[in-house]
């Protein structure tokens, strides 16, 4: 199939030029299909009759009922021509770029490559990929879809992909963009918020020693227990960790109201990774198992400070140990994404 967005249509010069550059696009949109419907019979009649004509009739049949087509042509070609500048690409890497940028575009994202460029663009510089790794497209159709989707800015998309992994909360992109869309679709933005908690407390789960998708889950945990946002839960978690350090009073008498020592709790904690991460699940442990609901509030604000007193019961929602599970199978969800929507 002829790439459809490297057609460079010529008004003045050889006419077989021209007309071999008019039949191309014919071909092309005939076999694209969709957004081109009937268009490519028309041009590949055209680019027939061309021929023969001199270099300036060419100019005089634009201005008949192709004009428009050459127009949008012309508009094409500007737009990878800004994709590449803004991206720093020249020859075949930009190239290659303007390509990915159509083929999102065939694909059913944007309603111009200038939209799609944007998507590549972003994959580009936010997630750090190369336009020529095999893994670029399948990521920035992941991307595309989950932003179409869950109705997201693609940059907000990125950036939260990119704080995952940035802060090994996720291995790699697909890992990342997997743990997102479980988030989306299990009602982890319920108030329009999830993306920006993760951009903002990743550097938090990662003290707590959680992962992506632990972490994703906590937030859903909270939420389905009655939390105001995803936000909150993760403040609450941010607070915990502040306190669980700060050797105060207060956070000894709430370690020790649970049963547990604040010196031994700080050491856990600060080591990070599955220390921590065991440290934080055995305080909800312990938490949960006191019966008094006024001994175990005032535990609660002792080491999770106003934040327990703003999540009431939903704190006692949050269990590391089951947090994935909560979230069924993460793995494979932005892919079924994308699968189901261009299935549908």
């Amino acid at each position: 199939m002829a790439d459809p967005w490297s057609l460079r249509v010529v008004i003045v010069g050889n006419a077989d030029s021209a007309a071999n550059a008019i039949q191309g696009l014919g071909d092309t949109a005939e076999e694209t299909g969709g957004r081109f419907e009937g268009f490519g019979g028309k041009l590949a009649g055209i680019g027939e009759k061309v021929k023969g004509l001199g270099a300036g009739l060419i100019a005089g049949l634009a201005i008949g009922g192709i004009a428009e087509q050459f127009s949008k042509g012309l508009d094409e070609i500007a737009n990878r021509a800004k994709l590449a500048a803004s991206m720093g690409l020249s020859g075949a890497d930009a190239a290659k770029a303007g390509k990915l940028a159509g083929d999102l575009y065939v694909s059913g994202f944007g309603e111009s490559t200038a939209e799609t460029g944007q998507i590549v663009k972003r994959v580009h510089d936010d997630l750090n990929v190369s336009v020529n790794s095999v893994d670029f497209k399948p990521i920035a159709d992941k991307v595309a879809t989950v932003s179409k989707v869950m109705d997201q800015d693609v940059g907000g998309t990125t950036r939260a992909v990119a704080n995952l992994m940035r802060n090994g909360l996720a291995k790699n992109a697909n890992e990342a963009l997997d743990i997102v869309a479980a988030g989306f679709t299990h009602g982890v933005d319920k108030s329009e918020d999830f993306l920006d908690t993760l951009n903002e407390y990743g550097v938090q789960f990662r003290k707590m020693g959680l992962d992506g998708a632990t972490a994703t889950g906590i937030l859903s945990q909270g939420l389905k227990g009655g939390a105001r946002d995803a936000d909150l839960v993760a403040d609450a978690i941010k607070e915990f960790s502040l306190r669980a350090l700060d050797g105060s009073a207060t956070t000894a008498q709430g370690f020790k109201a649970i049963g547990l020592n604040a010196d031994t709790m700080a050491k856990r904690i600060g080591k990070g990774g599955k220390s921590a991460s065991d440290a934080l699940q055995e305080t909800m442990d312990k938490l949960r198992g006191i019966k008094d609901p006024v001994k175990q509030s005032q535990a609660a604000v002792a080491l999770f400070g106003s934040q327990a007193e703003d999540l009431g019961k939903a704190l006692y929602s949050i269990d590391p140990k089951s947090a994935v599970s909560s979230l069924g199978k993460v793995g494979g969800d932005a892919q079924q994404m994308s699968d189901t929507m261009h299935q549908n």
